[in-house]
Parts: structure tokens; C-alpha cells; sequence
């Protein structure tokens, strides 16, 4: 072995940054204390380090999927992106890499980002307390409500989903869920000012659509609030009466006693701060006893590999068999948490997901 050599591997060996070399098949020629140090605790009982195929199969599936695809082909990304892994002992993240230096030669560069993902999750944390805040309290007098508010399963930090529940006077509540694009402190600001700027026009503007404009001429000033989406109801919870207007928004949904469902699809205008005909955009419909009316942000129902209308249908379907489930009523906070975790659970929905939902029953006089 030459002294250049020798230096080369000296030097590889005192790196905080995990390195190792392996044959196509996984066999280990050569790993660093600092790969040692990160891979020892994710090994299964059973699995050898000298091997390390089948831990990357594990850890980086997408990584050996493209390496088995194409075993002639070499660079630096030929073993796919980087990916990070959170360690088995929950407290710490690596960020891994493989490259095929050479046919037949494998390289996994490994690098400690625990710091990282400890001051990204104190910025999450953050994020989420000044929301929870912008939030505030609703008025829960004579409404049976249920709201679900899950941060997307990324990295990101909180973002500008909200819901709000205003009292116009005994009867008739507005009913808000907004989103303001973005996952950061800024989009957080900005559905805290768009929240207080609709709370002032609903107690002035009874008519949903006059409620928009208004907010819409008030985020035209504000650029952060382009292409935020909404929608916005006001129910009546005496006659069951519903006007409501969206914004590019995802319609409401109403689920009735009996298991039917139908998105309210009327009352449709352009997101805010993007353009305005002028028209009037707002629809009514009445909600029968027992009816519950579904607000919610575009988090619950997207998926990379469907259209919307895909979303929708999966939506009225879990829907419906949540209702079946049941003899008699469901409970509103078992009917939304069951709808939620059921359309979250097969996905690592990208997004924040924000519900509001109110039952319409009979009110005592």
C-alpha cells in the first residue's frame, strides 16, 4: 500500500462523516468508526454490518431500487437522492447517501443532522404555539362541533390552515376554514391577520360573499396572502339555513344521519387576492336534523397519485361507511376523528390538515 494511500485511508477513518465501500452484493470492504457508530443501532438481530444491502434495503429502499435497475450505471446520484432516517433510538437522524463510484463498487456517505433536527423541531414547535395562538378561542353556544388540526408529517413548520367559528347573534354562527399558502412563520402572520380582518366584516356584512370581497380588497395588501382559499359559511342553527361562498376552496361536505353525503359545490370565486369579477358567489342549502356540515383544507383529500375528484369520492365513501357503522347517531368528535385518522392513515399527508365540522339538532328555546 503507497504512503499516499495509507494518508488517504488515515484521513477517511477521523471523519465525523460516516463513509464505507461495498461490493454490488453488499459486502463491506471498508467502513469508518463514524458509520460504525451511526448503523450499529439500526442493525436487526441476526443482520452482520459486513452486509450492508439489506440494511439499506431498509433504510433507503428507493436508493436500491434504482442501483438494481441500472447496475451499469455510475455518478453521484446514481443510487437516488438522499434521504434521511431517524435512528432507532429516537433521539438522533442521519442523512444517507449511495453512489456507485465504479460498476461493481458502492460508496454510502452517512452524516449526523441530529442538531438539525433538533432546532428544526424547536422551530416547529414555535410555529405551532404562535398558530394555536392566532387561533384563539370560538364560541361554542349552541353548536355541537367537533375541529382536528394535524401539522403535515414533513419536516416543514406549521403553516396558515385555520378555522374559526364567529357568533353573528342567538342563531346564526359563521362557520371559517382558510388556507394560506406556505409552512413557515410568515404564512402563519398571515392567516393571523386574515382571521381578524374576516371576524370584523362578519359582524358587519350578514351575506357570505360580501365577507370575501371585503377580506379580498384587504389581502390584496398583504403578498404573502396571494392565493389563499377559503370557504365560508353562515349557518343558522335554529332553521338549519346555510348560505356559503368558497374561495378556491375545497367544497363543504354534508353528511346526513342516514349515511348519504353531497359536497356543496355552489358559491364558487377565485382564490383571494387574485382577481374578482364582481359577481355574487354564494349558495344555500338547509341541513336536516342530524345533518353535519364538513369544512376542511385540501390536506385531508390530496394525494400524489390521484385527481381531486379521486379525493372527493374516497372522502363522501369513508364518510358514509363511518355513518353505517353506527345504530344511531354518531358522536360529531368520533364521526371527525375516525373520518380524519382514516383518510390520513395511508398517507404522510405532505400538507396540514384542518377540520371544522357542526351537527345541526334541534335548539331549546
Amino acid at each position: 500500500m503507497s504512503d499516499d494511500h495509507q494518508d488517504l485511508l488515515q484521513f477517511v477513518y477521523q471523519l465525523p462523516v460516516g463513509v464505507m465501500s461495498a461490493e454490488e452484493d453488499g459486502t463491506v470492504s471498508m467502513m469508518n468508526p463514524a458509520a460504525v457508530a451511526m448503523l450499529m443501532p439500526e442493525l436487526q438481530p441476526g443482520e452482520d454490518i459486513g452486509s450492508i444491502m439489506p440494511v439499506l434495503d431498509r433504510l433507503v429502499p428507493e436508493a436500491t431500487e434504482v442501483l438494481r435497475a441500472d447496475p451499469n450505471r455510475t455518478g453521484p446520484i446514481s443510487g437516488g437522492h438522499r434521504a434521511l432516517v431517524d435512528c432507532a433510538d429516537g433521539t438522533s437522524r442521519f442523512e444517507i447517501s449511495v453512489h456507485r463510484i465504479r460498476v461493481g463498487s458502492l460508496m454510502i456517505v452517512l452524516r449526523d443532522v441530529t442538531q438539525e433536527k433538533r432546532l428544526q423541531d424547536e422551530q416547529r414547535a414555535r410555529a405551532l404555539r404562535l398558530q394555536q395562538a392566532l387561533l384563539g378561542r370560538i364560541d361554542l353556544t349552541n353548536l355541537e362541533l367537533s375541529t382536528s388540526y394535524i401539522p403535515a408529517e414533513r419536516g416543514e413548520l406549521s403553516g396558515g390552515d385555520w378555522y374559526d367559528v364567529i357568533r353573528l347573534d342567538d342563531d346564526r354562527y359563521a362557520l371559517v376554514v382558510g388556507d394560506v399558502v406556505g409552512h413557515d412563520i410568515e404564512a402563519s402572520a398571515t392567516m393571523g391577520q386574515l382571521r381578524a380582518v374576516i371576524r370584523a366584516y362578519a359582524l358587519i356584512d350578514e351575506q357570505p360573499d360580501a365577507v370575501l370581497r371585503q377580506t379580498d380588497t384587504i389581502a390584496q395588501t398583504i403578498e404573502s396572502a396571494n392565493y389563499t382559499t377559503l370557504s365560508y359559511v353562515v349557518f343558522n342553527c335554529r332553521t338549519g339555513l346555510v348560505h356559503y361562498t368558497s374561495a378556491g376552496h375545497p367544497p363543504p361536505l354534508v353528511i346526513s344521519a342516514d349515511g348519504s353525503t353531497r359536497l356543496l359545490t355552489g358559491g364558487r370565486r377565485p382564490a383571494l387576492a387574485t382577481f374578482d369579477d364582481g359577481r355574487p358567489h354564494r349558495a344555500t342549502t338547509t341541513l336536516e336534523y342530524g345533518d353535519v356540515i364538513v369544512l376542511y383544507t385540501d390536506g385531508l383529500i390530496e394525494r400524489r397519485s390521484e385527481t381531486l375528484d379521486q379525493g372527493f369520492e374516497r372522502l363522501q365513501a369513508v364518510a358514509s361507511d363511518l355513518v353505517g357503522e353506527y345504530d344511531g347517531p354518531v358522536p360529531i368528535e368520533t364521526l371527525i376523528g375516525s373520518l380524519v385518522s382514516t383518510l390520513t392513515a395511508d398517507s404522510d399527508h405532505r400538507d396540514d390538515v384542518c377540520v371544522l365540522a357542526v351537527r345541526h339538532r334541534p335548539v331549546a328555546d
